[in-house]
């Protein structure tokens, strides 16, 4: 890590807020808080292509490829002059992610840690997905044949094992392990809505940074991501003041979801 360059990792549910959280620190011009972020993929990838060439197999150059290695996180935030770095990446906490941070990019890495209710989470993506004009055809062609209602089908797709929603309470459980002993500031969606001021203190406290004043009443997403890639029309949409809409999970959700996900919330037990 460059010593005046300090980067500090975001993960948490998506539908969680972290595009307004990110949204909101942006506005400090010390502070670049990313979009979804290529930089967890590219680092896990270029370690294996690195270790699995047949060429280093026959001389390893071990120095060499930590070199290399070390330097991939420095050269992507190269032209970001920004003296904190916040990379947003859901596979950040889980537990092979969390050994190349240690490795190539800081020893004692940092995390921000953005949790919702794991009904919420889905309610929110269900009103999405039903939302008029929604173009969901990337979306359900994954499901394939279901005997359940579409929702509810939506939701398992959702839900299932090392899928999005799986992924990242194993990214956050990891974290939150007593074991692990990291350092990391744990934000609730609630919390960001309703004492942001609070939140972002929090995080500069974590960060080791001054306070800044933001304003909740002007937000704008400066580094905006193609939805279109997602398959998601307004996915990352951020409105310019903070407020709740969201209908209560009990009036978007089947009596079948909340039953089978009402205890999801990791973050709870910990």
């Amino acid at each position: 890590m460059t010593a005046d360059k300090q980067k500090i990792f975001l993960t948490g549910l998506p539908r969680s807020g972290t595009t307004l959280l990110t949204s909101i620190l942006n506005q400090n011009p010390d502070v670049y808080a990313s979009p979804n972020s290529a930089l967890c993929q590219i680092l896990w990838d270029t370690q294996l292509r690195i270790f699995n060439d047949e060429q280093f197999r026959a001389h390893p150059n071990y120095q060499g490829a930590l070199n290399v290695l070390s330097s991939l996180a420095d050269n992507y935030y190269k032209d970001q002059p920004q003296k904190v770095i916040i990379d947003k990446c859901r596979d950040w906490g889980v537990p092979p992610n969390q050994k190349i941070t240690k490795l190539y990019i800081d020893d004692n890495p940092k995390y921000i840690i953005v949790v919702r209710n794991v009904l919420d989470v889905l309610a929110s993506f269900i009103t999405l997905l039903n939302k008029k004009g929604q173009n969901t055809g990337y979306f359900d062609n994954e499901i394939g044949y279901t005997y359940r209602s579409l929702d509810d089908a939506r939701c398992d797709y959702l839900m299932k094992p090392n899928g999005l929603i799986d992924r990242s309470l194993w990214s956050i459980a990891s974290l939150l392990d007593p074991n692990n002993n990291v350092g990391y500031c744990l934000i609730n969606y609630d919390e960001i809505v309703d004492t942001p001021e609070v939140v972002t203190d929090a995080i500069y406290e974590l960060i080791g940074i001054d306070k800044f004043k933001h304003d909740f009443k002007n937000i704008e997403n400066k580094y905006p991501e193609d939805d279109n890639i997602y398959g998601l029309t307004g996915f990352h949409k951020v409105r310019p003041t903070i407020s709740k809409k969201s209908l209560p999970y009990t009036e978007v959700l089947s009596d079948y979801v909340i039953n089978k996900y009402a205890n999801y919330n990791i973050w709870e037990t910990k």
